[in-house]
């Protein structure tokens, strides 16, 4: 008798197991899901407003964020004070027509894994306040024939990890004011197509 129970005890706890196991799995897997692109889909406004992303809602840390030019014509993008916390895995501002986007920060806070200014076009990053953290790289300039700037100036503060101005084509940073801190490797031009700037007054 006392065996029988000591066996289904056993198989009780394995099955409690494998229940388990099989939960954790399934949140494993709906975490996952919920990582997204997220399109920009406004001319002129901030991050904050879900309506102007596609699909609609306000990037989470997991997304990845795409700013291009919308309608034809010159984009903006605004994090300012009644923004927020803006995160994101990745922000990228690329445009490959004769149509300029800009990412602009005056206040509030950006994080990001990544950034990506000029992917394989033209893109620019202007921020004069707030604070801007990227856990791994900004790259400016990221892909052959792609041109990316950032201003730095007023109060803003910019951290990163690592920073590539002119990774593999052309990359500007241009600093008046605030904050720059690099924690581990600042490179300029950094692949033999690279051609880095960075003008500091």
């Amino acid at each position: 008798m006392l065996e029988r129970l000591s066996a289904l005890l056993g198989k009780g706890r394995t099955m409690k197991a494998k229940v388990i196991g099989t939960m954790v799995a399934v949140l494993l897997a709906a975490g996952a899901a919920q990582a997204e692109n997220k399109y920009w889909n406004s001319t002129n406004s901030f991050w904050h407003i879900g309506g102007f992303w596609f699909p609609t809602g306000v990037p989470t840390s997991a997304d990845d964020v795409y700013l291009n030019p919308v309608s034809g014509t010159d984009t903006w993008l605004k994090i300012d004070n009644t923004t927020g916390n803006a995160s994101a895995y990745s922000v990228n501002v690329d445009s490959t027509t004769s149509k300029t986007v800009t990412l602009q920060q005056t206040g509030s806070s950006l994080s990001a894994t990544n950034e990506y200014i000029g992917f394989t076009g033209t893109g620019a990053f202007t921020q004069s306040g707030g604070t801007n953290t990227i856990s791994t790289v900004l790259y400016l300039g990221f892909a052959t024939g792609s041109n990316g700037s950032y201003n730095l100036s007023g109060t803003g503060n910019l951290s990163a990890a690592n920073e590539n101005i002119g990774f593999r084509y052309t990359g500007a940073f241009t600093q008046t004011g605030g904050t720059h801190t690099v924690t581990i490797t600042l490179s300029l031009g950094t692949t033999s197509g690279g051609n880095g700037t960075y003008n500091l007054s």
